[in-house]
């Protein structure tokens, strides 16, 4: 007597059940999805840390479940905004690793059985936490737009293109001050931090040319906040950022110059 695989049987309902399917001419007393001896899916729980974890080590959703006493289904399946995760689950929970924070996420759990019956699907959804923006590290390159804001000392200063401007976290302990440097340029400093905010003086070429036009060393007061985070590459980390940087340089025989540059970027990954 033919009857359709498990696996087969349990893919012909979706997470919606919008129609039915047929795997063949089967017997007639075939059971049917949620028929009494394959049971229903009942006590469906999704769960999430109650603080994610800013390094991605505890990203997960749980979900568990229990079928109806006497049910026969002892295999599951499990779906995600109706994509399977899981086809042939010998338990009763799943622990789904691959989420981000701050998503909203559609499960689906149905039960099948050794003759191939399944049960009608259970349905939960989630809306995963997600970390501060305080807690966002600043870490990797930055495409900013400058714009220079106010100056004394020169007579025009043009506004440069787009600069790259990179974060490397120096971490000790629990504070996480920031290396900020500019590509292209012999120019770095350490950015301290205060929650989403990071400020400190760095030295080296910038914007301002002396009056013969060579670059000049100056030193520059550079303050950054995050105002934006997300997931990249399972960890939290800033997406787009906003500052500014207050430049100052002086040659002998030139006017010593001034520039406020204000700017806005956004990570490259």
């Amino acid at each position: 007597m033919w009857r359709p695989p498990r696996r087969l049987a349990a893919f012909c309902l979706s997470a919606f059940l919008s129609v039915g399917c047929t795997a063949g001419d089967g017997p007639a007393d075939t059971p049917a999805p949620g028929s009494p001896h394959t049971g229903t899916i009942v006590a469906l729980r999704a769960e999430q840390p109650s603080a994610w974890d800013p390094a991605g080590r505890n990203w997960a959703v749980t979900l568990t479940w229990a079928t109806t006493p006497g049910s026969a289904a002892d295999r599951f399946v499990i779906l995600r905004d109706g994509v399977p995760l899981q086809q042939d689950l010998p338990r009763s929970t799943y622990r789904d690793l691959n989420v981000d924070p701050g998503v909203t996420y559609a499960y689906a759990v149905l039960g099948t059985d050794s003759r191939g019956g399944t049960t009608p699907p259970a349905l939960v959804r989630i809306r995963t936490h997600a970390p501060s923006l305080a807690q966002a590290r600043l870490d990797g390159s930055f495409l900013v737009d400058l714009r220079a804001t106010s100056s004394s000392g020169l007579s025009a200063p043009a506004p440069p293109g787009p600069l790259l401007f990179r974060y490397t976290p120096r971490c000790r302990g629990r504070t996480c001050p920031a290396l900020w440097s500019v590509r292209a340029r012999a120019t770095q400093g350490v950015l301290d931090r205060s929650g989403a905010s990071y400020r400190g003086v760095a030295r080296g070429p910038f914007m301002i040319r002396s009056c013969n036009a060579g670059a000049i060393v100056g030193r520059l007061v550079v303050t950054t906040r995050v105002v934006a985070a997300g997931p990249v590459e399972r960890s939290w980390l800033a997406t787009r950022i906003e500052g500014t940087v207050l430049e100052t340089g002086r040659v002998p025989g030139c006017t010593p110059a001034r520039i406020r540059w204000r700017f806005a970027g956004v990570i490259q990954t």
